[in-house]
């Protein structure tokens, strides 16, 4: 094959979109709102801390601080009372526990204070009601060495201070406190954040409560996506569950490649039961020739087109791996999308009898890399005589969850000794990322 149908991919973290609230806007999804108290978003974990207010008594040369701030540093922090808050470990999203400050002082965590003798709250954040503001610090001027005073924040914003959101606020001594300040995307989590990109705080599906599964970030950093963790024994399905309980998601013993009886799930939710399922026949793989693209591009049993490759029959040699894993099994496979430079459009087709009795159509189904829907709107259709058995787009909630998973649809209503056309079809139209459907291990069992 010609170089040319190399495929042109651009990964999504290549690209950095910020996404940011001006501040005074309410945050929402588990943020917190700019009245200065942080919360926790989408089930456990450190999330913000405490509100931070100052007041100052007497005048002079000398003014104390009752503030109870929740950054250790001007450049983020903010502790929180997290489930090992107490354990005497300064853990992810804490600024201190009990009588470990981590090494901090009150002239060490950059708000300005001068001395005194810095504690621990119960939270888990810094409490410096006991350090010492500079002599000035309190009067509403910015003086010498001042980022700021009480309420006069002298125009600082949490993006003059390199943060792409968040509110900001004055410290106890005078400079700027940025502990509700963040960068959604830095992978580091900072203020109301409670994750960052593949930075999790710790926290998994099971910590979360579930039964298991892969825990993820929110787009906002705000929360977490539980949407892939499980919980086998609801009754819904998620993640990578194939069934739960009763709720067998559409499947029955024919589309398992039986004849009849009845289907069950099995007791960790990750496959079906077969036990009470029936034949009439031993079933076999009706798509004789080359069911699984290992002939290679054109090479037999299937009609194959694309618009700018010719054929989106692939191998990792010439397309490369496109986000995914490459082939569930050979070296060939079948890949709709593939460019963000150009429309795309590309079909595998094929006519097959299928004898009366029973008939299941199954393949390989992959959708490791998605465009944004704020770009374009991706298609990938599989149909039997242009009756749609599956459909999914790029705004499927499993979209860039890498791994192969089993489709399977029963077409016994198809076994009647005729000739069926069965089409896989991809439609793209990308500008930024690209939206890749991976098709492999294509089989029509039924009756010899």
């Amino acid at each position: 094959m010609a170089a040319s149908f190399r495929r042109i991919w651009i990964p999504l973290a290549s690209l950095v979109v910020a996404y940011g609230c001006a501040e005074g806007d309410t945050l929402t999804g588990g943020g917190s709102s700019n009245d200065g108290a942080g919360s926790q978003g989408a089930g456990d974990g450190d999330g913000g801390g405490a509100s931070s207010s100052v007041s100052t008594t007497g005048s002079g040369s000398q003014q104390s601080s009752t503030t109870t701030t929740t950054s250790s540093s001007s450049s983020g922090g903010g502790g929180g009372g997290g489930p090992s808050c107490g354990d005497g470990v300064v853990d992810t999203g804490e600024d201190c526990d009990g009588s470990n400050l981590d090494g901090a002082t009150c002239t060490s965590i950059g708000q300005g204070f001068t001395g005194g003798a810095l504690a621990c709250a119960s939270d888990c954040s810094f409490d410096t009601s006991e350090c010492t503001a500079p002599p000035n610090c309190g009067n509403g001027a910015i003086d010498a060495g001042e980022d700021c005073d009480g309420g006069n924040l002298n125009g600082g914003t949490c993006a003059t201070e390199g943060f792409s959101s968040g509110t900001i606020a004055c410290g106890g001594g005078c400079l700027y406190d940025t502990s509700q300040c963040y960068t959604c995307g830095n992978g580091t989590v900072q203020g109301p954040e409670v994750c960052d990109g593949a930075n999790l705080g710790g926290q998994t599906c099971i910590s979360l409560g579930h039964d298991g599964g892969t825990l993820a970030c929110a787009a906002n950093c705000l929360s977490f996506n539980q949407n892939p963790c499980t919980d086998c024994g609801d009754g819904t399905l998620e993640g990578a569950e194939v069934c739960d309980g009763s709720n067998l998601g559409g499947q029955t013993c024919q589309s398992q490649g039986f004849s009849g009886g009845t289907l069950a799930c099995n007791g960790t939710c990750t496959g079906f039961n077969t036990a009470n399922c029936t034949n009439t026949c031993t079933p076999v793989n009706l798509l004789a020739t080359n069911p699984g693209f290992d002939s290679g591009p054109n090479g037999g049993g299937w009609t194959e087109s694309s618009l700018n490759f010719g054929t989106p029959v692939c191998s990792t040699a010439v397309c490369g791996l496109g986000g995914g894993t490459g082939p569930h099994s050979g070296t060939y496979w079948a890949w709709f999308g593939g460019t963000n430079a150009a429309f795309e459009t590309a079909t595998v087709s094929r006519s097959v009898v299928i004898n009366p009795g029973m008939a299941t159509l199954r393949f390989q189904f992959d959708l490791p890399s998605c465009e944004s829907p704020a770009w374009a709107i991706d298609q990938f259709t599989v149909s039997i005589d242009g009756n749609i058995l599956f459909q999914t787009t790029n705004l499927d909630a499993q979209c860039g969850q890498v791994g192969w998973t089993l489709q399977s649809y029963d077409v016994s209503a198809y076994a009647n000794g005729q000739a069926h056309t069965i089409t896989f079809t991809g439609t793209t139209d990308d500008f930024v990322n690209v939206t890749n459907f991976m098709l492999d291990s294509v089989e029509l069992l039924g009756c010899p």
